[in-house]
């Protein structure tokens, strides 16, 4: 591979990286949101939506983080 094609890659896992970065940042302020729900409301649907939600959150941030390893592994 090229320096210019690789150049790009290194723009691409740079994007990852601010994307894994804010998706953290955003999966514990939601955290923390959950943890400081009252008690009586945490049987209500939306807070098992919330918890779902959580959930998708972190599945994609680990595909995110697989991706930009299996990038990091091309350059």
């Amino acid at each position: 591979m090229n320096a210019k094609r690789r150049k790009k890659l290194g723009e691409v896992h740079e994007h990852l990286d601010i994307a894994i970065s804010t998706l953290e940042d955003v999966i514990d302020e939601e955290q923390d949101s959950l943890d400081n729900t009252p008690e009586g409301l945490q049987e209500s649907e939306a807070f098992a939506d919330k918890e779902n939600a959580l959930d998708d959150l972190r599945d994609v941030l680990d595909e995110i983080r697989s991706s930009a390893e299996s990038l990091s592994n091309c350059m």
